[in-house]
């Protein structure tokens, strides 16, 4: 019986040579029962298509398609599950539900993201060799978190 391919979301693999590319993702084929009950546990999506995963890609590394950077940066995350060797990616509407998060709470998260940006940006920009573990990183996904949370 010939395999019935499906496809998912993971980090890229740029992400591996350039850090500017931690937050990017790509399309991985994924062809085994074993592996698709991976990525649904880990939280992630399988795309019947390569054309639409290769959509929700796009739309996921620029912000539903508004190329606003020079980098793509996702809003979700990546679990700690991996397919082929590559993290797989958790969008942000699969992320923990924010319903259960007080408002006070949420505006503190933000507080700390403000109060540290400027500092993690410029110390992540002179990084020579920038780590895909930086700290401004992860202020970042949490920006990006909270801007969704907040629409």
């Amino acid at each position: 019986m010939p395999r019935v391919a499906k496809y998912t979301l993971v980090r890229a693999a740029q992400a591996d040579d350039d850090p500017a590319f931690a937050r990017s993702v790509e399309v991985l084929a994924v062809s085994t029962k074993e592996t698709m009950q991976r990525v649904l546990k880990a939280g992630g999506v399988l795309y019947p298509t390569e054309q639409e995963a290769e959509e929700a890609a796009f739309k996921e590394n620029f912000q539903n398609g508004a190329v606003t950077g020079l980098f793509p940066c996702v809003a979700g995350t990546f679990s700690g599950s991996r397919v082929k060797g590559r993290a797989i990616y958790i969008p942000i509407q699969n992320c923990q539900p924010v319903a259960q998060i007080p408002k006070e709470i949420l505006k503190a998260i933000r507080a700390i993201v403000d109060y540290n940006w400027a500092a993690e940006e410029a110390d992540y920009a002179i990084q020579e060799n920038r780590s895909p573990d930086h700290i401004f990183l992860s202020l970042e996904m949490v920006s990006n978190w909270l801007n969704e949370v907040n629409k």
